[in-house]
């Protein structure tokens, strides 16, 4: 073997040929035993020992600063520095079964997945699809496209995907952008015209994603497919053009919050714990029942939903389009790089595609309609709960509860009765069994004390004590993973890092899970502490010096701005107005303080802590402090720009003291 081929896929020529002569310098003193050429080979090694520590360090640096665009480079990084080089580990070879035979081979490991996927397809009754009375007079118009549309579209494609089934990689799409959107929009037109969609943009290649449970069960895996770059272009498209017409006819659910513009998981998250700490503030509590499909997008019958397509009166040649685009289809799994054989795709709607969540939307869309307890969706995550002030509120909710059944048995939607569970919100305890029945069979819903919800773990007291230790081991095992794999860090390299692998972790919904414990506020901020001492030129430095040398807030003070960017955009409409209405209450003007802002928020008397530290509640003291020149900015930048100015003054900050708690304030901001 080489002894420089180990260095073939890491290091550029120009050092190879370095190292390679370094190689012969030795060679040639061990021959001659002459000291010049002794000094030659010291004076060589330790220009190659240079040239690799500059290029290692200039590697890290540029996957650092770049990772906010390119964080696949960066994984890429670090699953280099590890021995494991397939995703996916062995499987048993029935993918249901733990005491089955495991398989190592690539090649069969692909067989297994792509046949337990296609084996949950659901096969649709013959006979008349159950009628779906029509929501809207209003028809649809055709989708005009536009050369400079797809033009835009091309460019703003992500370079660093992978390439698609039929071969056409991303990076050279996006490079011949201005020549090729104008035959394609003539194909695109004809496309949708004649209601027919080529077979290449009808075939997928699947990755298995892990879900959770027995990483060694193929039914623990979820399937997204990979499909034609060309295709997501139209699909993208005939999207925007529905969701514009179902929008604009107010067609959307507004207890639906996937994939629409304006609302959010942090947003459907605020609106229910808002209804469960007003629950508890009344000394009440709530029975929420989180309810789980069986393999949702894979699983949707396409009469069914091409019948739902009508009722919403979607243009015709679109419903066509889209008829062509569900039949016939077929996949493929691959993993690293084996193939598995191609099986067809009966029912469901692709994961991964454009089209695809939009699809599963309109199908749910009817789901909440008359029940009388309350219902929020984020697409396949549904949850139904009711405030229980009697033994009927029981009562009720397993009412409708039932019919959320028997609507999942006429539209072959089906629930999963072990993964449905149920979490009672307030002191008090929930004794009532509720099931999931079914024409031949009911089934009764376990009690849980605790339950991810879209990405926070809700408890049933709201101090999510299992959330924030959730994210702090997150991050910790992130931050272990970069002090483990880069070998030069330092203030400039380490800033991207953090604050897109680490510090991100603290940001997603942190309005609706803000801690108000001593207790967890320490922990969280232990975790930026422990980072910032990873750098070795300010690893001696005080903590509050290591943040000013980085430029870095306090996680508490950040918690804090954030709270008042969330409140700017909800009063100023930058999210959908229909699902913000509860979370603010405006003071009447007449009783406004003049010291404060035009936009003064009502403080309501509250008692429960757990009701008190809620974002309505939390964010009102302070928000009424900020004046006119701040809240009255035009854009959301603006708005930022001058609450960072406001508060880059100590003296102005220090005048928060007095609406903060005072031992958060001391210890932490």
């Amino acid at each position: 073997m080489n002894r420089d081929s180990k260095f073939k896929d890491l290091l550029p020529e120009y050092i190879r040929q370095k190292i390679r002569k370094k190689h012969n310098l030795w060679k040639r003193y061990m021959e001659t035993k002459l000291q010049e050429t002794y000094k030659e080979y010291c004076r060589i090694r330790n220009k190659v020992k240079n040239m690799i520590t500059y290029f290692r360090k200039q590697k890290e640096k540029n996957i650092s600063m770049n990772i906010k665009q390119n964080p696949k480079a960066f994984w890429n990084y670090i699953k280099s520095k590890t021995k494991t080089k397939s995703s996916i580990t062995g499987l048993h070879c029935d993918p249901t079964d733990e005491t089955s035979r495991i398989t190592d081979n690539d090649s069969y490991k692909a067989d297994i997945l792509n046949k337990y996927f296609a084996s949950v397809f659901t096969k649709e009754p013959q006979g008349e699809v159950p009628s779906f009375e029509k929501r809207t007079q209003s028809e649809m118009c055709f989708p005009i496209i536009k050369k400079e549309t797809i033009e835009t579209h091309l460019k703003n494609m992500d370079a660093t995907k992978s390439p698609s089934p039929d071969g056409h990689h991303p990076r050279f799409m996006k490079e011949i952008a201005q020549y090729i959107s104008e035959p394609l929009c003539t194909i695109f037109q004809t496309s949708i015209l004649l209601g027919i969609v080529p077979s290449q943009w009808r075939n997928a290649r699947v990755s298995a994603i892990y879900k959770k449970g027995n990483k060694k069960l193929a039914s623990n895996y979820r399937p997204v497919s990979i499909t034609s770059i060309l295709c997501r272009i139209l699909e993208t498209i005939i999207r925007n053009e529905i969701i514009d017409f179902m929008q604009t006819e107010n067609l959307i659910s507004d207890y639906q919050f996937g994939f629409i513009k304006g609302r959010s998981t942090s947003l459907q998250l605020l609106n229910i714990i808002y209804d469960w700490t007003n629950s508890i503030e009344n000394c009440n509590f709530s029975d929420c029942v989180y309810l789980d499909y069986q393999k949702a997008f894979d699983t949707v019958p396409h009469k069914r939903l091409i019948k739902k397509l009508a009722a919403y009166n979607i243009h015709e040649k679109i419903i066509n389009w889209i008829t062509y685009y569900l039949s016939e289809r077929k996949q493929y799994v691959e993993i690293s790089g084996m193939k598995s054989e191609w099986e067809s795709v009966s029912s469901g709607i692709p994961q991964g595609s454009v089209l695809g969540p939009l699809l599963f939307l309109i199908y749910i869309n009817d789901l909440p309609d008359g029940i009388e307890s309350t219902i929020y969706m984020y697409a396949d995550d549904t949850k139904l709960y009711r405030e229980i002030n009697s033994p009927d509120d029981h009562i009720i909710l397993q009412k409708d509860l039932e019919k959320l059944c028997i609507w999942s048995e006429k539209w072959l939607l089906k629930f999963h009765p072990n993964k449905c569970s149920i979490l009672s919100i307030g002191k008090q305890t929930s004794t009532y069994d509720y099931k999931l029945v079914s024409r031949n069979d009911s089934h009764k819903i376990e009690y849980v004390k605790f339950i991810k919800d879209i990405g926070v773990t809700m408890d049933s007291a709201l101090t999510f004590d299992q959330h924030i230790n959730i994210k702090i081991n997150t991050a910790n095992k992130i931050l272990g993973i970069i002090r483990r794999s880069y070998r030069f860090l330092n203030c400039e390299t380490f800033l991207p890092l953090y604050k897109c692998m680490v510090r991100s972790y603290f940001d997603y919904a942190v309005c609706v899970w803000d801690p108000y414990r001593i207790k967890h506020i320490q922990e969280i901020e232990d975790v930026q502490r422990r980072a910032t001492k990873l750098i070795p030129e300010i690893k001696n430095f005080t903590y509050p010096e290591r943040l000013k040398k980085l430029g870095l807030p306090t996680l508490a003070f950040r918690r804090i701005r954030g709270h008042m960017i969330e409140v700017y955009k909800i009063i100023n409409d930058m999210y959908d107005n229909r699902v913000t209405g509860n979370l603010l209450t405006f003071r009447n003007k007449a009783t406004v303080n003049l010291r404060g802002n035009e936009y003064t928020l009502d403080q309501k008397r509250i008692y429960k802590p757990e009701c008190k530290n809620f974002f309505s509640n939390k964010v009102v003291t302070i928000w009424n402090t900020l004046p006119n020149s701040v809240v009255d900015a035009n854009s959301l930048n603006i708005f930022k720009n001058r609450l960072d100015k406001l508060w880059d003054n100590q003296e102005l900050l220090t005048n928060y003291r007095s609406v903060i708690d005072k031992k958060i304030y001391d210890k932490f901001i």
